[in-house]
């Protein structure tokens, strides 16, 4: 099935509008979108043009496992921070590259399992001086 006749199937199920949420990591502050259902997730950034480097998506799972992501549609690069169930920093994926081709699109999973992905900006994780062990609060 093409890839957009299956999210507009999805999101016929689903609620389009995204929740935002403050999120401090350090001493740095990001608002992010919460992408909490299947549509979203599906979606995530595709066919944005850009994203300011104070902003990010959230990604929320039912459980830690180690989910794939891939850069299918995306106009630009980003980076993955992997979070677990407390919300500290399991993994980071540095500049994943967009894709056009569900062909030649490469998929990004974690070392390990995580519960929690943040997609933000390229070069924010580097920036910000992200670890491992790094713990993400976050104002709901």
């Amino acid at each position: 099935m093409e890839e957009g006749i299956y999210l507009k199937l999805l999101g016929m199920f689903s609620d389009k509008k995204y929740k935002h949420v403050r999120a401090r990591i350090g001493r740095l502050n990001l608002d992010m979108e919460i992408a909490d259902n299947s549509y979203k997730r599906a979606k995530g950034l595709m066919y944005r043009k850009t994203m300011r480097k104070d902003k990010g998506m959230l990604f929320i799972f039912d459980s830690e496992r180690q989910y794939s992501f891939w850069m299918l549609n995306m106009q630009f690069s980003i980076d993955l921070i992997w979070l677990d169930r407390n919300m500290r920093i399991v993994d980071i994926t540095r500049d994943a590259m967009p894709s056009h081709s569900i062909f030649s699109s490469k998929s990004y999973s974690p070392r390990v399992p995580a519960m929690y992905v943040i997609e933000t900006r390229s070069g924010f994780a580097s920036s910000s001086k992200l670890k491992l062990g790094n713990k993400l609060r976050i104002d709901f």
